[in-house]
């Protein structure tokens, strides 16, 4: 049985440590729970016949993890349909497994679940303890401590009863961590050195992380001379280089505990050490995380070396995608920047919090989309399996039928009597359906609208708030102003992320309204470039009219404020500081129409994405102060300007700047 270490937020309901050892503590109980493999156990008169699953399976989940459930799968359907219920007992183990390492706990559930129930009917003893071993690791990580406690005690039972070691000393391990986190330490120790003779014969990498989790059950109690030799211990049986990862985290827990002595020396020293060690096995996350706890033991006594070495830190993490580091790092730096009063570092470590944020907002928003299809696929899969295999007992009555002469047209009957009864059954289902699709639309029609007004008036108050900040304030102190323009600032930009977003989600849900009518155009530009002041002044740009006075065009206004807005937004944004952006009439060949362009001097349009500006959900480029954008916008612009029948294009050579147009009909076509 190999055991993994990895952070354990699971089970640890308070910390009793200050947060900078508790960061490192988490590791100590790397509830071994997280990408455990179960042991294979078969019958010796099975033996070998399941051979080839354990051994594919084993080759994929190194390989190719995401190719596992789709093999997994195809086995579970070949063994139903060959009526093999103890290889779909086996299969539903390694579903639940891989369930349980992706973090899909409840799949997982239903998967050893139904393990537990088809290897209880046949009698396969060894098999419903691994089901029951499976069921209280993910009850535990899902922080269900007291049943899964008792799910842990009868896997224990059945394999003390078989004699299975490897087993045993799995179950002895996972108690002990439960224990320990509902802070028995007493009793998690005791399960810990009832796992250490099983782990001695079956595996040393159980024996280290046996000796780490003693240490780290002391640690927790503040019996710190107990706690070190056991860490020691740990360090003296990970001398293989293939344990690179139980030094590292040995020596860690060291640091920590010499830190925690007051032995600030002694704490650097073991720090260094596992950095070197990290770095020599090219373990980048746990360099940098070593590194952190590190910075912490001086970083009151000198902030600025501290934020020097953060500062190192987080653009390593940003740069390696690391994202959760990114964020602990600049909760630090922000923490040290409030404590020295630097307000604009401040807001600078803020704004990066903020767009890291941002990012690991989108990745965790992927992945929850993945595991849904996912788990759309597993499930739609067993269904069709359910049909394939009800089909073939159809078929087989059918040819009984068909083989008695006698009964042909009486089977007959029967067929067209079945299949008139399923597909009034299945218009049944239908209808019901449509209702339901009828019910969720309006449903979804009434919360997008209550979003979108309570969101809107919500931003509305913090705007009208500050404006009255403002007034209150006529000649504010520098830091103050500058905090109050970076206010304005992210409230513009976020209202315009929000308008842009209602305008998409509005026209999915209800279709677009248009009322087109003639009107001037400068009253809105003026506007627009009032509600832009603050972020032009920020880059020291210039906003330019240069439309000559009564000029008109003939299309809905909201459209067109809409993408005039959006325009002038993307011409600031790409725009260098000192920058001008200029709003002019275009003259135009094509009779009957009235064009406008929107010309910035920025960075331009890369080449390789010029084909991708008015597609959405592509790679946005940066602005020129690393201003983020979300690609819907410009869209939605294209959309209007069809639906007003008129037409957007842009002229661009990268560097240079931008220029977009913008061509409206004179009257209706």
């Amino acid at each position: 049985m190999r055991l993994i270490l990895p952070l354990c937020g699971t089970f640890i309901r308070k910390p009793i440590l200050p947060m900078g050892q508790f960061a490192v503590l988490m590791a100590l109980f790397g509830f071994l729970f997280l990408n455990l493999t179960q042991p294979s156990v078969h019958k010796p008169k099975s033996k070998g016949e399941f051979d080839q699953l354990n051994k594919t399976f084993d080759s994929l989940r190194i390989e190719n993890l995401n190719a596992v459930i789709p093999y997994l799968d195809s086995m579970y359907q070949r063994y139903t349909l060959s009526r093999n219920v103890r290889g779909k007992g086996l299969v539903q183990l390694k579903i639940g497994d891989i369930h349980q390492q992706k973090a899909q706990f409840q799949a997982a559930q239903e998967a050893y679940e139904e393990a537990l129930e088809i290897f209880n009917t046949i009698g396969d003893e060894l098999n419903l303890g691994m089901a029951y071993s499976g069921l209280g690791t993910v009850l535990g990580r899902q922080g269900n401590l007291t049943v899964a406690n008792d799910y842990l005690i009868s896997a224990l039972e059945i394999f003390e009863k078989h004699q299975f070691d490897m087993g045993i000393g799995g179950i002895y391990i996972k108690l002990g961590v439960i224990n320990v986190m509902l802070r028995n330490y007493e009793r998690g120790i005791e399960h810990y050195k009832k796992a250490l003779p099983y782990a001695l014969k079956t595996d040393t990498h159980n024996v280290i992380t046996i000796y780490n989790n003693i240490g780290g059950a002391y640690l927790y109690m503040d019996s710190l001379d107990r706690s070190i030799p056991f860490f020691e211990q740990a360090l003296s049986f990970a001398t293989s280089e293939k344990f690179g990862e139980a030094q590292t985290l040995a020596l860690s827990n060291l640091a920590l505990t010499y830190n925690k002595r007051g032995d600030k020396a002694q704490a650097i020293h073991y720090y260094e050490r596992a950095i070197e060690l990290a770095e020599r096995h090219q373990m980048l996350d746990q360099v940098l995380l070593i590194r952190t706890n590190k910075i912490r033991i001086f970083s009151e006594e000198n902030p600025i070396q501290a934020k020097i070495e953060l500062a190192d830190v987080f653009q390593s993490a940003d740069s390696l995608k690391l994202y959760s580091i990114a964020i602990a790092t600049i909760n630090q730096l922000i923490d040290l920047n409030k404590e020295v009063g630097t307000d604009k570092e401040t807001i600078h470590w803020l704004e990066e919090k903020v767009r890291v944020a941002g990012i690991m907002y989108d990745e965790s928003k992927a992945r929850e989309i993945a595991e849904v299809q996912s788990l759309y696929e597993l499930n739609k899969s067993q269904e069709d399996l359910a049909v394939l295999h009800e089909k073939i007992i159809a078929n087989r009555k059918m040819n009984l039928y068909l083989a008695t002469l006698i009964l042909t047209l009486l089977t007959g009957l029967i067929i067209v009597f079945s299949l008139n009864r399923r597909r009034k059954r299945i218009n049944a289902m239908l209808k019901l359906r449509e209702k339901e699709l009828e019910e969720k639309d309006r449903v979804k029609d009434r919360l997008f609208s209550i979003i979108g007004h309570d969101i809107k008036g919500a931003f509305s108050t913090q705007s009208m708030c500050l404006g009255l900040f403002e007034d209150k304030f006529q000649e504010p102190e520098p830091d103050v102003a500058v905090l109050l323009d970076a206010m304005r600032n992210n409230l513009n930009e976020v209202n315009h992320i929000l308008d842009t977003l209602l305008h998409w989600g509005k026209a999915q849900i209800k279709g677009v309204h248009l009322n087109r009518q003639l009107f001037g155009v400068n009253e809105d530009i003026h506007a627009l470039f009032e509600q832009f002041s603050v972020n032009s002044s920020l880059k020291g740009q210039k906003l330019v009219n240069l439309l000559p006075p009564g000029t008109a065009v003939f299309a809905d206004r909201d459209h067109f404020k809409f993408i005039l807005r959006n325009l002038i937004a993307n011409a600031i944004k790409y725009s260098f500081k000192g920058g001008t952006v200029k709003v002019g009439l275009h003259a135009t060949l094509t009779p009957d129409t009235t064009t406008i362009y929107i010309k910035d001097e920025g960075i331009g349009i890369k080449d390789e994405i010029k084909d991708q500006v008015f597609k959405p959900f592509h790679e946005s480029q940066e602005g020129t102060n690393k201003e983020l954008g979300n690609s819907l916008a410009l869209m939605i612009c294209q959309e209007f300007m069809t639906l007003n029948q008129g037409r957007i294009w842009f002229e661009s050579n990268e560097g240079p700047g931008v220029t977009f147009f913008v061509q409206f009909p004179d009257r209706v076509h």
